[in-house]
Protein backbone atom coordinates (compact mmCIF):
# COMPACT_ATOMS: atom_id res chain seq x y z
CA UNK A 1 0.00 0.00 0.00
CA UNK A 2 3.01 2.34 -0.85
CA UNK A 3 1.61 6.12 -2.09
CA UNK A 4 2.93 9.38 -1.71
CA UNK A 5 1.04 11.59 0.38
CA UNK A 6 -0.21 15.30 -1.13
CA UNK A 7 -1.97 18.42 0.40
CA UNK A 8 -1.70 15.68 3.57
CA UNK A 9 0.39 15.87 6.72
CA UNK A 10 0.02 13.11 9.49
CA UNK A 11 2.14 14.86 12.02
CA UNK A 12 4.63 17.34 12.65
CA UNK A 13 8.08 16.74 13.86
CA UNK A 14 10.43 19.42 15.62
CA UNK A 15 13.55 17.85 16.96
CA UNK A 16 16.05 19.75 18.50
CA UNK A 17 19.20 18.55 20.21
CA UNK A 18 21.61 18.97 23.47
CA UNK A 19 25.55 17.62 23.14
CA UNK A 20 26.76 15.67 26.08
CA UNK A 21 29.68 14.40 25.97
CA UNK A 22 29.87 11.96 23.45
CA UNK A 23 26.21 11.68 22.75
CA UNK A 24 23.47 14.48 22.14
CA UNK A 25 20.05 14.45 23.57
CA UNK A 26 17.78 15.19 21.00
CA UNK A 27 14.18 16.07 22.12
CA UNK A 28 11.11 15.44 19.71
CA UNK A 29 8.05 17.19 19.62
CA UNK A 30 5.24 15.46 17.87
CA UNK A 31 1.59 16.68 17.03
CA UNK A 32 -0.69 16.53 14.38
CA UNK A 33 -2.58 19.38 14.03
CA UNK A 34 -1.05 22.72 13.27
CA UNK A 35 -0.81 24.92 16.71
CA UNK A 36 -1.31 28.53 15.31
CA UNK A 37 -4.71 29.58 17.57
CA UNK A 38 -4.95 32.62 14.99
CA UNK A 39 -5.04 30.79 11.91
CA UNK A 40 -8.49 31.25 10.15
CA UNK A 41 -7.97 27.54 8.41
CA UNK A 42 -6.00 25.57 10.58
CA UNK A 43 -5.11 22.15 9.52
CA UNK A 44 -5.39 18.87 11.34
CA UNK A 45 -5.19 15.31 10.64
CA UNK A 46 -6.97 13.39 12.98
CA UNK A 47 -6.88 9.51 14.04
CA UNK A 48 -10.18 7.21 13.95
CA UNK A 49 -10.20 3.35 14.59
CA UNK A 50 -10.72 1.05 11.55
CA UNK A 51 -15.07 1.51 12.13
CA UNK A 52 -14.46 4.98 11.75
CA UNK A 53 -14.65 6.30 15.62
CA UNK A 54 -11.94 8.97 16.52
CA UNK A 55 -10.02 7.90 19.02
CA UNK A 56 -10.69 9.01 22.49
CA UNK A 57 -8.41 11.07 24.82
CA UNK A 58 -6.32 9.15 26.81
CA UNK A 59 -6.94 6.36 24.86
CA UNK A 60 -4.07 4.67 22.55
CA UNK A 61 -0.61 4.59 22.17
CA UNK A 62 1.45 6.84 20.43
CA UNK A 63 5.38 6.37 19.29
CA UNK A 64 8.69 7.17 17.46
CA UNK A 65 11.73 4.97 16.79
CA UNK A 66 12.61 2.60 13.62
CA UNK A 67 12.00 -0.65 12.82
CA UNK A 68 14.11 -3.91 12.33
CA UNK A 69 12.43 -5.08 9.54
CA UNK A 70 11.55 -4.13 5.90
CA UNK A 71 8.60 -1.63 4.88
CA UNK A 72 7.34 -4.78 2.36
CA UNK A 73 7.11 -6.90 5.43
CA UNK A 74 5.70 -4.17 7.40
CA UNK A 75 3.10 -3.23 4.85
CA UNK A 76 2.00 -7.30 4.79
CA UNK A 77 -1.62 -7.83 5.84
CA UNK A 78 0.47 -10.99 7.61
CA UNK A 79 3.11 -9.33 9.79
CA UNK A 80 0.83 -9.43 13.24
CA UNK A 81 1.07 -6.69 15.80
CA UNK A 82 2.65 -8.87 18.27
CA UNK A 83 6.06 -9.22 15.49
CA UNK A 84 5.48 -5.46 14.72
CA UNK A 85 5.98 -4.75 18.12
CA UNK A 86 8.99 -6.93 18.40
CA UNK A 87 10.78 -5.23 16.05
CA UNK A 88 9.85 -1.78 16.77
CA UNK A 89 13.08 -0.08 18.40
CA UNK A 90 11.14 3.16 20.46
CA UNK A 91 12.65 6.24 21.31
CA UNK A 92 11.84 7.88 24.67
CA UNK A 93 8.45 7.51 26.12
CA UNK A 94 5.18 7.14 24.67
CA UNK A 95 2.00 8.82 24.52
CA UNK A 96 -1.90 8.12 25.05
CA UNK A 97 -4.07 10.59 22.73
CA UNK A 98 -4.63 14.07 23.82
CA UNK A 99 -4.07 17.51 22.93
CA UNK A 100 -3.66 20.45 24.71
CA UNK A 101 -3.19 23.35 22.14
CA UNK A 102 -6.13 25.36 20.62
CA UNK A 103 -8.30 23.45 18.11
CA UNK A 104 -12.15 24.30 16.59
CA UNK A 105 -13.47 20.84 18.13
CA UNK A 106 -14.50 20.16 21.83
CA UNK A 107 -12.28 17.26 22.75
CA UNK A 108 -10.14 17.53 20.23
CA UNK A 109 -10.77 14.02 18.94
CA UNK A 110 -8.46 12.14 17.26
CA UNK A 111 -5.67 14.23 17.73
CA UNK A 112 -2.01 14.71 19.92
CA UNK A 113 0.72 16.50 21.10
CA UNK A 114 3.26 14.96 23.30
CA UNK A 115 7.28 15.22 23.69
CA UNK A 116 9.95 12.96 24.37
CA UNK A 117 13.74 12.98 24.94
CA UNK A 118 16.41 10.28 23.77
CA UNK A 119 20.38 10.33 23.65
CA UNK A 120 21.56 9.80 19.97
CA UNK A 121 25.44 8.97 19.49
CA UNK A 122 26.65 8.16 16.12
CA UNK A 123 27.26 4.34 15.68
CA UNK A 124 24.89 3.63 17.81
CA UNK A 125 21.23 1.90 16.62
CA UNK A 126 19.46 5.11 15.92
CA UNK A 127 21.79 6.96 14.33
CA UNK A 128 20.78 7.22 10.42
CA UNK A 129 17.98 5.21 11.05
CA UNK A 130 14.45 6.49 9.59
CA UNK A 131 11.78 7.69 12.10
CA UNK A 132 8.98 6.12 11.91
CA UNK A 133 5.37 6.93 13.82
CA UNK A 134 3.71 4.16 15.28
CA UNK A 135 -0.13 4.18 16.42
CA UNK A 136 -1.86 1.70 18.60
CA UNK A 137 -5.97 1.50 19.59
CA UNK A 138 -4.52 -0.54 23.59
CA UNK A 139 -2.84 0.20 26.26
CA UNK A 140 0.68 -0.90 24.51
CA UNK A 141 1.71 -1.74 21.15
CA UNK A 142 1.96 -5.69 22.08
CA UNK A 143 -2.23 -5.21 23.28
CA UNK A 144 -3.48 -3.62 19.97
CA UNK A 145 -5.57 -5.35 17.97
CA UNK A 146 -5.10 -1.77 15.18
CA UNK A 147 -2.22 -0.04 14.15
CA UNK A 148 -1.02 2.86 12.01
CA UNK A 149 2.71 3.13 10.72
CA UNK A 150 3.72 6.12 8.71
CA UNK A 151 7.25 6.55 7.60
CA UNK A 152 9.02 10.54 7.70
CA UNK A 153 11.01 10.09 4.80
CA UNK A 154 12.06 13.86 5.15
CA UNK A 155 14.13 13.01 8.44
CA UNK A 156 16.67 10.51 9.91
CA UNK A 157 18.11 10.53 13.58
CA UNK A 158 20.95 12.18 13.98
CA UNK A 159 23.12 13.80 16.87
CA UNK A 160 23.81 17.09 15.01
CA UNK A 161 23.91 19.44 17.84
CA UNK A 162 21.94 22.78 18.13
CA UNK A 163 20.05 21.84 14.95
CA UNK A 164 16.21 21.89 14.72
CA UNK A 165 14.56 19.73 11.98
CA UNK A 166 11.16 21.25 11.05
CA UNK A 167 8.71 19.11 9.47
CA UNK A 168 5.86 21.84 9.83
CA UNK A 169 7.20 23.65 6.72
CA UNK A 170 6.00 20.98 4.72
CA UNK A 171 2.44 22.28 4.92
CA UNK A 172 -1.21 20.89 3.41
CA UNK A 173 -1.31 22.89 1.02
CA UNK A 174 1.78 22.42 -0.51
CA UNK A 175 2.87 19.81 -3.06
CA UNK A 176 5.96 18.45 -0.85
CA UNK A 177 5.83 14.79 0.42
CA UNK A 178 6.78 14.60 3.87
CA UNK A 179 6.22 10.38 4.61
CA UNK A 180 4.56 7.70 3.49
CA UNK A 181 1.58 5.90 5.07
CA UNK A 182 2.80 2.30 5.33
CA UNK A 183 -0.06 0.46 7.68
CA UNK A 184 -3.59 2.33 8.03
CA UNK A 185 -5.38 4.11 5.78
CA UNK A 186 -6.39 7.69 4.57
CA UNK A 187 -9.58 8.47 3.80
CA UNK A 188 -12.57 10.94 4.61
CA UNK A 189 -13.93 10.50 8.13
CA UNK A 190 -16.90 12.81 9.09
CA UNK A 191 -16.51 13.08 12.48
CA UNK A 192 -12.95 13.96 11.93
CA UNK A 193 -13.41 16.98 9.29
CA UNK A 194 -11.22 20.09 10.88
CA UNK A 195 -11.96 21.84 7.31
CA UNK A 196 -9.79 19.58 4.72
CA UNK A 197 -11.57 16.43 4.63
CA UNK A 198 -8.70 13.52 4.83
CA UNK A 199 -7.78 12.15 7.76
CA UNK A 200 -6.17 8.36 8.61
CA UNK A 201 -8.02 5.19 10.19
CA UNK A 202 -6.32 2.34 11.97
CA UNK A 203 -5.91 -1.20 10.12
CA UNK A 204 -7.26 -4.12 12.33
CA UNK A 205 -4.47 -7.03 11.92
CA UNK A 206 -4.09 -9.90 14.17
CA UNK A 207 -2.16 -10.09 17.10
CA UNK A 208 -0.43 -12.98 17.11
CA UNK A 209 -0.32 -16.06 14.62
CA UNK A 210 -3.62 -17.53 14.50
CA UNK A 211 -4.22 -20.49 16.49
CA UNK A 212 -5.83 -23.35 14.06
CA UNK A 213 -9.51 -24.04 14.66
CA UNK A 214 -10.25 -27.42 16.42
CA UNK A 215 -10.88 -29.17 13.35
CA UNK A 216 -8.15 -28.19 11.87
CA UNK A 217 -6.04 -29.31 14.77
CA UNK A 218 -7.94 -33.03 14.59
CA UNK A 219 -7.43 -33.40 10.88
CA UNK A 220 -3.28 -32.59 11.65
CA UNK A 221 -3.75 -35.27 14.36
CA UNK A 222 -4.99 -37.69 12.57
CA UNK A 223 -2.58 -37.01 9.66
CA UNK A 224 -0.21 -37.53 12.15
CA UNK A 225 -1.51 -40.89 12.98
CA UNK A 226 -1.66 -42.35 9.67
CA UNK A 227 1.72 -41.03 8.75
CA UNK A 228 3.05 -42.97 11.85
CA UNK A 229 1.15 -46.36 10.77
CA UNK A 230 2.23 -46.20 7.53
CA UNK A 231 5.50 -46.05 8.60
CA UNK A 232 5.03 -49.11 11.15
CA UNK A 233 3.62 -50.55 8.27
Amino acid sequence: MKFALKNLLVGFVFITTLTTLNAAMVTFKIYNAEEDPYNTNPKYSGIADSKDKPMEEGSGVIGIGYFGIADDEIEDKETTIKTLAEHFHQVGETSAFGYDGETARDGNPGLYNFTTEQDITKGDGFYGKSIYLFIGNGSTFESSSEVLIYKYRASVFHDQAGSTLDLSEYSVDEENTVGELLVGEQKYISDLNYGYGQSFQLEARDSVNPIPEPTSMSLLALGGIALIRRRRG
